[in-house]
């Protein structure tokens, strides 16, 4: 009896993560259907077509032999390619863009799927507010002003990616502070900050002042009582 009730314990958040994947895959299908079932729309943000160009020239770049591409001599008479945003997510893209004919198409898929990313992520808090509020906050993720502005009004692709990474962020802090006898939570989050840095240093610089924040109110006694 011990062991049956074992594995149903096992296999119940494996349902529970199944069910909350297909729900929040579901709503991301519906909300974003518009982009998704016609995806070679050119985007409207302001910033989205100069990301474009940014990763397509690096394609070409590395293609020619530079995987380092300095001065852009077609943008601004000759700036840096890398001079305000890092590459990371950059050679992400141009890897990806030779599978596609058309980057518009994955530009806007690429925003589909880091939304789809950040929305599933919330589900990893279920052991602290419970499956529902988890699902529930992943799906108002989907449909956050700030996150479709900076993706579709902004265009700003890597701060949308690094928007996205800011649940599975605190997911490694608390799991840090409740198992601080366990080192992997912190490698994989020195991982993602580092991640975070070459993605978007602003945000990177903004999370962990808010990271810091948070655990000096939980060290403070004011939170912990909450979630510990």
């Amino acid at each position: 009896i011990s062991q049956t009730g074992s594995m149903e314990k096992k296999q119940t958040p494996l349902l529970y993560t199944c069910i909350g994947i297909l729900i929040i895959s579901i709503a991301c299908v519906i909300f974003y259907r518009n982009v998704i079932f016609s995806p070679a729309v050119i985007p409207w943000g302001s910033d989205t077509l100069g990301h474009v160009f940014r990763f397509e020239y690096l394609k070409d770049s590395i293609s020619n032999g530079v995987w380092y591409p300095d001065f852009v001599p077609e943008w601004y008479l000759n700036i840096q390619l890398f001079r305000y945003y890092p590459p990371y997510i950059y050679y992400i893209l141009a890897f990806l863009s030779t599978f596609f004919q058309n980057p518009i198409i994955l530009t806007n898929l690429f925003i589909i799927a880091i939304a789809w990313f950040g929305g599933v992520s919330w589900l990893l808090f279920h052991k602290w507010i419970g499956w529902f509020p988890a699902i529930f906050g992943g799906l108002l993720y989907l449909v956050l002003p700030d996150m479709v502005r900076i993706s579709f009004s902004e265009g700003n692709l890597l701060r949308h990616f690094a928007n996205a990474l800011l649940p599975i962020t605190f997911f490694l802090v608390l799991t840090s502070l409740h198992h601080p006898d366990k080192k992997w939570q912190r490698v994989i989050l020195a991982l993602v900050f580092t991640i975070l840095v070459l993605t978007h240093p602003m945000m990177a610089a903004i999370i962990t002042a808010v990271s810091f924040l948070f655990l000096l109110l939980c060290f403070s006694g004011g939170l912990w009582g909450h979630i510990g």
